[in-house]
């Protein structure tokens, strides 16, 4: 290969090819990827086995027993009768637990609901990393605009520049008024950084929520920008008390522990258990027979334990309260973030109103400014405020349009579902 091609090779391999995502492949990624969506699945499964092992209690138990015996010195059976130096056996026992009172069937049910738990807790973890990564999403197209902005103003100023340039070598303005607008265009480069910056910062946080490597390379695709506010703050918190999964993790953990509890104050109650033996002997004495069956019933009475049971049954009860304690601290947190949400999109799609008004006059108040100041009638400090008012004006619109994004996905995440207009069941 000439050394053209190995040139050219080498500028292809270090060209970094930036990955196009939409909002909606964003989300899927995430919820496949991220760790702690992984961590819930994984406890979901461990939930699971643990609920087959409580069910496994309740069936039946086949054991098998396999002994040797050498006897030193070998038995003999009198004058004549051959001896027995060792004796071999095979039990099987088929063992069932008869489950009186119901405390296996307690603990099955208990571990049932544990299950029922962990899958509550993914759907939770499901929800957060959604609302995560939305948010993160609206911060890059936030940072976007917000570069966007910049280089238009950039531009703007350097095409000005230009022009009195020109003026002042033709001896039509002082040499302050260059100046300035050298000074203007200086603080636009700074401040266009400062945004590039910002911009791969969000690009960052976003690629972290995906879990991806930060620094790898990545496009966003824009997003409808419609947003409404829906309903009103009661009728949202009574949808979030019926969607978020993790009021229902709480109650499935509340029932599993009272579940528990029974069991636990049935636990020095009688037991009963019905065993079926059969033994094989390998090479039987004259005396014995091959094969024995028995059949057994064992019923146990706790008699004393030194309080353990009571002092278990007390923890279990406390344990319940904490549960109960934690659904209700749950519910008042849950409103409060659907709450403050319903308002922070309230004031965004306000103060999106008055944002966009705003870029109107500040843009008009440019054109009047740059009017006069060409016509000799106004001075250059006119043109440089009001284009820095309308620079600060298209900034607030575009946080106000991304903000009012930024509330609705947050908002959907406090309420547990992106349907925040439910209709009423007929």
């Amino acid at each position: 290969m000439t050394r053209w091609g190995w040139m050219i090779m080498l500028a292809l391999t270090s060209i970094s090819f930036a990955e196009r995502i939409t909002l909606e492949e964003a989300v899927v990624r995430a919820q496949r990827d991220a760790p702690s969506v992984r961590l819930a699945r994984q406890q979901y499964l461990q939930a699971r086995e643990q609920s087959r092992q409580a069910l496994g209690l309740l069936g039946f138990r086949l054991d098998s027993q396999a002994v040797y015996e050498r006897y030193l010195p070998s038995q003999s059976f009198g004058p004549g009768s051959p001896s027995s130096s060792d004796a071999k056996r095979v039990a099987l026992t088929l063992s069932y637990p008869v489950d009186v009172l119901g405390l296996n069937r307690k603990t099955a049910a208990a571990a049932r609901k544990n299950e029922d738990a962990a899958s509550e807790a993914i759907e939770a973890e499901l929800n957060r990393v959604r609302g995560i990564v939305r948010e993160a999403y609206v911060g890059v197209l936030q940072a976007q605009d917000s570069v966007a902005v910049r280089e238009r103003a950039l531009a703007s100023i350097q095409g000005t520049l230009a022009n009195l340039q020109k003026r002042f070598a033709a001896g039509d303005i002082p040499r302050f008024d260059v100046v300035r607008l050298e000074t203007e265009v200086v603080r636009g480069e700074s401040e266009l950084i400062t945004a590039r910056n910002n911009l791969r910062l969000a690009e960052q946080v976003l690629n972290n929520a995906m879990a991806r490597p930060v620094d790898a390379e990545i496009e966003v695709e824009p997003v409808d920008m419609e947003v409404t506010l829906p309903g009103n703050g009661d009728g949202l918190v009574a949808l979030a008390e019926q969607n978020r999964p993790e009021l229902r993790q709480l109650q499935n953990l509340l029932v599993a522990r009272e579940f528990v509890t029974f069991a636990t104050r049935i636990g020095n109650s009688p037991t009963l258990s019905v065993a079926a033996n059969q033994l094989f002997t390998i090479d039987p004495g004259p005396f014995n027979n091959g094969s024995q069956a028995t059949i057994s019933a064992t019923l146990s009475f706790p008699l004393f334990d030194s309080g353990i049971t009571r002092s278990r049954i007390r923890e279990s009860k406390i344990l319940e309260d904490q549960i109960r304690s934690n659904l209700d601290q749950t519910k008042l947190g849950i409103a409060l973030e659907v709450r403050s949400n319903w308002v922070r999109l309230q004031n965004a799609l306000q103060r999106l109103a008055s944002a966009r008004k705003a870029v109107e006059l500040q843009t008009e108040a440019l054109r009047l400014a740059t009017l006069r100041y060409e016509n000799q009638v106004g001075i250059l400090l006119d043109v440089t405020i009001a284009r820095n008012d309308l620079t600060e004006a298209e900034l607030n619109l575009s946080l106000a349009q991304y903000d009012a994004l930024a509330a609705q996905a947050a908002l959907r995440r406090a309420v547990g579902t992106d349907d925040l207009n439910p209709q009423p069941n007929s």
